[in-house]
């Protein structure tokens, strides 16, 4: 990934950990509804 590409390297890391943070919570989400799903 080449970063001379990228004029501000902050705000793409800005969005890149607002992204892994939703894909957390989603994942988290899922894994409590199959839970209650197999219980």
């Amino acid at each position: 990934m080449p970063e001379n590409t990228n004029p501000k390297p902050i705000e793409d890391e800005d969005i890149e950990v607002v992204a892994h943070g939703e894909d957390e919570e989603a994942e988290a989400g899922c894994i409590v509804n199959n839970s209650s799903d197999i219980s």
